[in-house]
């Protein structure tokens, strides 16, 4: 997905105007900032000026605002004037900042318009730049329906990925990539003489579990501790579910007592 962004906002900049995609939090309440051609060094005076950082920057979708106009109804709209589009992205406490922070970022004018993925909204695009009117909403609006038909091939290729490589009961690797991960972690450790660790587990009195509660119950059983194991490993450990109630961890980089 990060390439998908980052390639459409390249082309966008090609054109002499900024760009930035924002994608739906879960709750479809807030928007998020993915990604933005606006560069870094202009970014950096803002951040400094209101406290905050543009990377993963939040803001609500309120009722009356122009975000709302543009998820819950699924309008192209002129952003007009910016200065407001900007304060009714900033907590109440920063709105008073609004018309400084269009300065510093040199916004004249721009356009949003909503990006929709299976039929809902999954994000909007903004465009900025001087000379956007009424008679560019078109264009936008077919623009972003373009960008939705890329995000949404991608994310249907990940999904395709995901199930080929995940258990679908508790979302952990399954058996065969665990030793596709293993093989490959193992070559790396022998290679640059590193330590490499393996945790097997398993539940104990699982049976029991299921004929005295129902395979139901340990299904739940199965995944709560995918979520246990999965919430203490670390971000370059490897979790997966190796068959029954079976689990393993792979550990790169981890001696025997670390393990």
């Amino acid at each position: 997905l990060k390439e998908i962004y980052r390639t459409v906002l390249q082309h966008i900049s090609k054109l002499n105007y900024h760009a930035s995609l924002y994608t739906l939090t879960e709750d479809s309440r807030h928007l998020v900032i993915a990604a933005s051609t606006i560069p870094p060094s202009i970014l950096k005076p803002v951040e400094k000026l209101t406290g905050t950082t543009f990377k993963g920057f939040r803001f609500p979708v309120t009722p009356g605002t122009f975000y709302e106009q543009i998820i819950t109804g699924g309008e192209t709209i002129l952003l007009s004037p910016y200065a407001k589009a900007v304060e009714e992205a900033l907590p109440a406490a920063l709105r008073p900042l609004a018309s400084a922070i269009v300065q510093m970022l040199d916004l004249k004018e721009g356009i949003g318009a909503r990006l929709n993925v299976g039929g809902k909204p999954y994000g909007m695009l903004t465009i900025t730049g001087a000379g956007l009117t009424e008679d560019d909403r078109q264009a936008v609006s077919t623009f972003a329906n373009h960008i939705s038909i890329a995000i949404e091939k991608t994310l249907l290729f990940q999904r395709v990925q995901e199930m080929a490589i995940t258990d679908s009961l508790t979302g952990l690797y399954n058996h065969r990539h665990f030793h596709e991960l293993l093989k490959m972690e193992a070559k790396r450790a022998r290679r640059y003489k590193h330590c490499l660790s393996l945790v097997m587990s398993d539940i104990d009195h699982f049976k029991s579990v299921n004929d005295t509660f129902g395979h139901l119950m340990g299904d739940t059983v199965l995944k709560s501790v995918a979520k246990i194991l999965t919430k203490a490993a670390r971000e370059t450990d490897h979790v997966a579910r190796y068959g029954g109630e079976e689990f393993a961890i792979i550990l790169p980089e981890t001696s025997n007592s670390e393990a």
